[in-house]
């Protein structure tokens, strides 16, 4: 059995260092993006969906949602981040998905399930 967070954490790496390789030889090998920009009551709305396939044959969806109502200010923007997995091929992965109101909890989340990715 495998955690979702050791997937997310190779996700996390590629976004913040541009590379997907982990010492378990996890990466990713293809993904595919989409981007949605939506106005509800002046306020703009950037909905993100990308789908990641593993070199396991693991597929996971990762879909993000933004308003320009966040301050900038602010240390930890508020935003709604979904995991889903959507098919893997020999282990299963728990949690199925998962969802974060800000990166902040993402990023604690990964250090906590996956410590060896820091």
């Amino acid at each position: 059995m495998k955690h979702l967070a050791e997937y997310v954490a190779v996700i996390d790496r590629v976004n913040s260092q541009g590379h997907s390789q982990t010492s378990h030889h996890l990466h990713i090998i293809q993904q595919t993006q989409t981007h949605e920009h939506q106005q509800e009551q002046n306020i703009q709305v950037l909905k993100e969906k990308i789908v990641y396939e593993f070199s396991d044959g693991t597929i996971i969806e990762k879909r993000v949602e933004q308003d320009n109502e966040c301050l900038e200010i602010e240390a930890c923007l508020e935003s709604w981040i979904n995991y889903q997995v959507l098919y893997h091929s020999n282990e299963l992965i728990t949690p199925q998905r998962i969802h974060f109101d800000n990166h902040c909890r993402e990023m604690h989340w990964i250090k906590y399930f996956h410590p060896l990715n820091n």
